[in-house]
Formats: structure tokens, sequence, C-alpha cells
């Protein structure tokens, strides 16, 4: 890609865009809702690019490069942690958020790999 951002790029084809951390719930929040009220009354599109760390590897089989340190600085921008300090909780409920959200995502892994595969499309 010839851009530093895909938002960048959709610039480039005259669509509005926002960046935004994507760890950080509120801020993604006010993005799309902004997004949204500009496409109901301009019935134009909008794209959100939210930067989020990846905690593993980029494509299986691939061992990840990335040095402890470089893993530490990722994991203190952990989405989960964050909500949980904006939200003002204490230590006990942000490990109780942190459970409830490591299970709800176990759940979604578990559904999807026992689900069917999705029919491909059909072309005329």
């Amino acid at each position: 890609m010839p851009t530093a951002t895909v938002a960048e790029r959709a610039r480039g084809y005259g669509v509005e865009t926002r960046q935004v951390d994507g760890t950080h719930a509120d801020a993604v929040y006010w993005a799309v809702r902004d997004a949204a009220e500009y496409v109901r009354r301009e019935s134009r599109p909008f794209l959100i690019e939210c930067d989020v760390p990846r905690f593993s590897w980029h494509k299986q089989g691939q061992r990840d490069i990335r040095g402890p340190e470089e893993m530490a600085v990722l994991y203190r921008r952990d989405p989960v942690p964050y909500l949980a300090g904006f939200l003002g909780y204490s230590e006990k409920k942000q490990a109780r958020l942190l459970d409830i959200a490591t299970a709800v995502v176990q759940e979604v892994v578990t559904r999807a790999r026992a689900a069917a595969p999705p029919m491909a499309p059909r072309f005329m």
C-alpha cells in the first residue's frame, strides 16, 4: 500500500475518515456515533481506522519475532484494563471483568469452530 495508513488511502478516494486508538472503548464509541450521524446525514461512506495491538503472531506457523520489551509495551495497551480503569473499577472488579471478557471470547471461538463453514457465493 503506498500510504502509511488505511485512512490516508480512503481519503484519497474522497471518503471521510477518523483514526482512533482502538484500545479505548470510549473513543471507539464516539467515533462510531459521529460516523453514523455523518452517514445518515450525508448518505456517504465513512471509514474508522482503529489502532489496536496484536498480542499473538501475525500468521499461524510463523514465530513471533517481537521481544519481551516490545510485548510489555503492547500489553500495557490492553483494552480490558483501560476500560476497567476508565470505569473506576477496583482491582478485584478489574480481574472479574478480565475473566468475563476471556470467557466470552473463548465461547465465541468455540462456537465458530463448531459452526458449519460459510457457503461460497454463487455467481452467474
